[in-house]
């Protein structure tokens, strides 16, 4: 679910739907995480539309050739932190805590709930 988004992602996002160009590492990042976390390429696609150099051809060969589908059928993996931040496409804040890939965002989310949750019921349990 989109809450469960790194601030990377959800930043392309934010470009795509007010129709601005997604940089290329934006895109790649879009593209790996999405079909990583079980997306379809049909999916992905379907968020292009508002792009202003929009054309489904080339966006369905590129999402296909990051999903391992075309050229020399590799599946891209979903970029680190580190690399995103030398492409200049980290947003990082503070609800990443110490992730070195934004796959583990959403991992360290559920986490931290389960957490919480623990404590509180110990919590509630104290007298």
């Amino acid at each position: 679910t989109p809450d469960k988004y790194p601030p990377c992602l959800v930043r392309s996002l934010e470009l795509l739907q007010t129709g601005q160009n997604v940089p290329h590492y934006g895109r790649f990042l879009m593209a790996t995480f999405l079909l990583t976390i079980g997306k379809s390429v049909d999916e992905i696609i379907q968020l292009y539309p508002k792009v202003p150099d929009f054309s489904e051809k080339i966006t369905r060969y590129q999402v296909e050739h990051v999903a391992g589908l075309r050229g020399g059928r590799v599946k891209y993996r979903v970029p680190s932190c580190r690399t995103l931040a030398t492409h200049n496409f980290c947003f990082r804040t503070e609800a990443c805590g110490t992730i070195t890939n934004p796959l583990q965002f959403g991992r360290q989310k559920i986490q931290e709930k389960k957490t919480r949750r623990k404590v509180a019921r110990k919590n509630a349990a104290a007298p």
